[in-house]
């Protein structure tokens, strides 16, 4: 019998908790032991804050610290155990139609066509993952490697490479997948540069087109971690389409286009398509509400 939604989402709870205790098992250093402890009696056991300082001898404030650092020690070990760069990320769902951006979609996928590194920026809400979402599944998804920057979780250079690494496996380029699985996910960057051109000569006529959402988020001025993507994104101009979505881009690249609202004409079309019918007064009070911003 398929399970219900209640002992479904259950099921996932008792799993989460497995991995953390897990992660938590494999804590080391100096305060490692510290650390196993304090988490199991203050999150695993749900003992009281009182219990806990009594148990393992702590006043309050340290104990409040000691957490803090735990989990932060804990959420290092469970990413490096889950990789959430294995699993493949695919372009968001794509709406039945693109209304007023087939001109801008048009050259994009030409400069995309000629290798060129294309930013495509505009401000919240204008459609820029839609439109970057449209030249990928028409660039065919299987040569696609699609990468959303989420701090915390993905903003690293071996996040990225592991998963440009697994697109470049499904073409039966397994090179730099294989040097990133020797190494443990660190690579130098030169040696990653001279891998991903190697990979890059046995794919065959199709390039892998690499996009990345959210580019926005990196701040390389400030993260040395930002600052290694943006170096290696900087050195694939030329080697492979690059389709980069964000904001606000300080990266070069070859083609620029910033997204903007639609028009009056267009919004009243977008209308049309989703069968909604309204009056000329409400399209218009619609359009310049959001100042056309779809």
């Amino acid at each position: 019998a398929m399970p219900t939604l209640t002992n479904a989402a259950a099921e996932r709870g008792r799993a989460l908790q497995r991995l953390l205790q897990q992660a938590a098992a494999k804590l080391t250093g100096k305060y490692g032991e510290r650390f196993q402890q304090l988490l199991h009696e203050y999150y695993f056991c749900n003992r009281s804050v009182d219990a806990v300082c009594a148990e393992i001898g702590m006043a309050l404030d340290a104990l409040h610290t000691s957490r803090k650092r735990a989990i932060d020690h804990l959420a290092a070990v469970l990413l490096q155990e889950l990789q959430p760069a294995l699993a493949p990320e695919t372009p968001p769902q794509l709406p039945a139609t693109l209304v007023e951006r087939s001109v801008i979609l048009a050259e994009c996928q030409s400069a995309l066509r000629a290798n060129q590194t294309v930013l495509l920026m505009g401000s919240g809400g204008m459609g820029k993952t839609t439109l970057g979402s449209r030249l990928a599944h028409a660039w065919g998804l299987r040569q696609v490697c699609w990468f959303t920057v989420r701090p915390n979780l993905t903003d690293h250079l071996s996040n990225l490479l592991m998963q440009l690494a697994y697109t470049f496996r499904q073409q039966d380029a397994p090179a730099l997948w294989q040097e990133l699985v020797a190494a443990q996910g660190k690579v130098n960057l030169n040696v990653a540069l001279g891998l991903v051109r190697y990979s890059l000569a046995q794919t065959g006529a199709q390039p892998i087109l690499l996009c990345i959402d959210e580019v926005d988020l990196l701040q390389p001025a400030t993260q040395v971690e930002h600052a290694q993507i943006v170096t290696f994104l900087q050195s694939l101009r030329g080697l492979l389409p690059l389709l980069l979505i964000g904001q606000r881009i300080t990266i070069e690249a070859d083609h620029y286009v910033t997204l903007s609202g639609l028009s009056p004409v267009a919004v009243k079309q977008w209308l049309l398509q989703a069968q909604l019918h309204l009056a000329a007064v409400e399209q218009l009070q619609l359009y310049s509400y959001p100042g056309g911003n779809p």
